[in-house]
Parts: C-alpha cells; structure tokens; sequence
C-alpha cells in the first residue's frame, strides 16, 4: 500500500522538461555561434554566400508591410482589386521557376545566374516608385519576381555544393536564423521610413540593399566547390 501513495504533483514532467532544454541547447548553440563566425568571418565564400542571403532577405521582407499603403495612397487601390498584385507576382515566380530557372542556369551557371537575379530584383524596387500608372507599375513589378527566382535558388544551390556536406544543414540553420532577424527589422526600419521620410523611400532603399548584395556577389567566384569526401 505504502507504494501505492501520491506522487508528487508536476514529478512526471520534470525529466521530458529536461530532455526539452537540453535539446534546445544542443540545437541553438551551434547555430549561435555559427552565425558569429560568419559576422566575424564575412570573406569566407560559403560566409560570402550567407551574407547575399541575409541582405536581400532584408530587402525582401521590408516592402511588404508598405506594399498596399503605396498602392492605397499612389493609385488609390483598395480591398478589392489589390489582389490582382500579388496574383502577379505569384504567377510571374512559380512560371519563372517552373520553365526558365533551369534553363539559365545551365546556359550562365549558378554565380552568374545570382548575379542576374540580383540586379532585376534591385532594378524592380529601383524602377517601382518611378511608375505613374497601374500598368507600367505592374510591368516593374513583375522584375522582383523574376530577380527572387533567380537570386535566392542559385544562392541556396551555391551554398550546397561549398558547404561541406555534415555543415549543409548548420549553414542553412545559420541562413534562417537571419532571415528571422530580417523579417522583424524590415518591416521596422521600412515603416519608419514610409511614415517619417515619403513613401517612395523604402523602395529607393531597398534598392540600394540589394545593390550591396550584388557588390558582395561580384566577389564570389565560380568553381570554389568543397570537395567530396573520401
């Protein structure tokens, strides 16, 4: 009878609790301090390639939260027809990576294939706040999907062949873990700007992010594959 008495209350939870900080431990610090190598290290080329990465992920999650408050105020679109924008710029990416992609890639070769994406993408956040009506906006609208599909898969295919291979997966942790971070100061800083600085400013900026990106996408150079183990 005597082991048959209350267990304390909470007691079976105490070990998976354990077990659950451990892992998470385990999991973050190497992601932690991978991602301080490649801020103490930026010349590396895989760090090279993470950093193109974590600076047009910036660009891309700052327009977004303006996007409808610049169509609103520029062009006075509203709830009803706003979707029609962003049905382009879905269709335009899966089309680009369904049937041109591969193509480009294989005739200009995955650096050079960054480095196009790089420069549409700049150019469409360059050219968008220049539009003076709906349809030349949406044909400047139409280069950040096409720069987007070009960018971040031949980025992302880079980092897999320099990367070694039991690294690939603490790269990409280290490539999301920056991302994160790109999407809370984004959508921040642009805000600020569309409110404090004109509309057409998170735009123009944006545009310049992604000009650094390219700059830092000049310097990586072709063939620098981590080689296979034996």
């Amino acid at each position: 009878m005597g082991g048959n008495g209350p267990r304390p209350r909470g007691g079976g939870s105490v070990r998976p609790q354990r077990d659950l900080r451990l892992a998470l431990v385990t999991r973050v610090g190497p992601v932690r301090d991978a991602v301080w190598e490649v801020v103490r290290h930026p010349g590396r080329p895989v760090a090279h390639l993470i950093w193109i990465y974590a600076v047009a992920m910036l660009a891309y999650n700052s327009t977004p939260p303006v996007f409808a408050l610049y169509l609103s105020q520029r062009f006075g679109i509203n709830e009803t027809n706003i979707g029609w924008f962003f049905i382009v710029f879905g269709v335009v990416g899966v089309l680009m990576r369904a049937f041109v992609v591969g193509p480009i890639n294989e005739r200009l070769g995955e650096v050079r294939t960054m480095r196009l994406g790089a420069v549409l993408y700049g150019l469409g956040y360059l050219l968008i706040p220049l539009a003076r009506s709906v349809p030349v906006f949406l044909v400047y609208q139409t280069l950040l999907p096409l720069g987007t599909a070009l960018l971040f898969p031949a980025n992302s295919a880079l980092v897999s062949h320099r990367a070694d291979k039991h690294e690939y997966g603490l790269v990409l942790g280290v490539q999301q873990a920056l991302r994160g971070v790109a999407s809370v100061i984004g959508p921040i800083w642009a805000g600020f700007a569309y409110q404090s600085l004109g509309p057409r400013v998170p735009f123009f900026a944006c545009a310049v992010i992604i000009a650094c990106a390219l700059l830092i996408a000049t310097r990586v150079r072709s063939g620098d594959v981590v080689p296979a183990a034996a």
